[in-house]
């Protein structure tokens, strides 16, 4: 299945929502329903990736990854260890948030604690600052609590921008590897994508936008994001390789790209929304068990040659532990 964009999915689904055309906001804010309930009811076509986390260490010690924007859980682990030249791998069981509270379980573990690895998750964490920004490539969004006062370049821009603030979805200080000199912090205003300029902390010159940087920058609110504590080694400085399940991201900019893009299950979904919108709940039903039909049988086509695993518990048997019966 092609790729959609949000600019696309507009145009190609306004006809089933509204007779404003595409330009019409209720348009973008139906679409954003839509792909939500996608997102956070099922697994289909693009629904699970791969990503990699380091791992880092609270004030107690513990070792630890929070996931991302656009992460909504892990689902597997392979902990892997590139200090011995060849990359060695570990499969890591991921344990709920009730594990360290069983009964029979071992309660709280130490930081120090050495055995087998797994990873606990903790749940929720609250992210610091207002925003964050997605799809701007070479820049690390960093988050600044909301202080608009660095060295000066704070005052700057109130006095350029005086709507900026810290809960504001179209603004993001970040901080960018490629910009020299010091501070090392810009600023990125994105109100459309032909007023998108770039502020450079260090003497507050104001570059045009480089067409090379791509347009749509993502700035959404910071977002909640899950912690796994990780015990079993230390000190742990191994990557986690992880399979993960895709979070609803809210789309903001025409490139934004929609996750399912099934152009068939969004026209379902559009039209099960209308529905829903007048109360007629038992149409709604109809259309979305549509729209459900249409990215089942994408997710059944695009996982076709995909063999049947079996999850087997190996540390319970190990062959020193196996005894001769006979």
């Amino acid at each position: 299945m092609p790729s959609l964009s949000f600019a696309q999915a507009k145009v190609l689904l306004a006809p089933y929502f509204t007779s404003q055309g595409p330009t019409d906001p209720a348009v973008g804010a139906a679409i954003n329903f839509v792909n939500e309930r996608f997102i956070s009811s099922g697994q289909w076509k693009g629904n699970r990736f791969i990503k990699t986390f380091s791992v880092g260490q609270d004030s107690e010690g513990n070792y630890y990854f929070d996931t991302e924007p656009g992460v909504e859980s892990v689902m597997k682990v392979i902990a892997v260890d590139y200090s011995q030249g060849s990359p060695q791998g570990e499969i890591v069981e991921i344990m709920g948030d009730w594990y360290p509270f069983n009964d029979a379980g071992l309660g709280f573990l130490p930081p120090e604690y050495a055995g087998d690895t797994q990873i606990i998750r903790q749940g929720i964490v609250k992210p610091q600052g207002g925003v964050s920004v997605s799809n701007y490539p070479g820049v690390n969004a960093d988050y600044l609590n909301g202080d608009y006062t660095h060295n000066g370049f704070g005052q700057y821009i109130s006095d350029k921008y005086p709507d900026v603030s810290s809960t504001s979805g179209r603004y993001a200080i970040l901080k960018d590897s490629g910009i020299t000199g010091s501070p090392n912090w810009a600023f990125v205003r994105n109100t459309s994508d032909d007023d998108t300029s770039l502020l450079v902390a260090n003497d507050n010159t104001e570059f045009p936008w480089d067409s090379s940087w791509g347009y749509g920058v993502s700035v959404v609110n910071a977002q909640d994001r899950q912690r796994y504590r990780v015990i079993g080694r230390v000190p742990e400085n191994r990557t986690m390789y992880c399979i993960v399940r895709r979070g609803y991201v809210p789309l903001i900019n025409n490139n934004d790209q929609l996750v399912p893009s099934n152009r068939n299950a969004y026209r379902y979904g559009i039209q099960a929304f209308n529905y829903e919108n007048v109360n007629e709940l038992e149409r709604a039903q109809v259309y979305w068990q549509l729209a459900y039909q249409s990215l089942n049988e994408e997710a059944a086509s695009f996982e076709e040659g995909s063999a049947d695993q079996v999850d087997i518990q190996t540390k319970a048997f190990s062959p020193s532990l196996i005894q001769n019966l006979i």
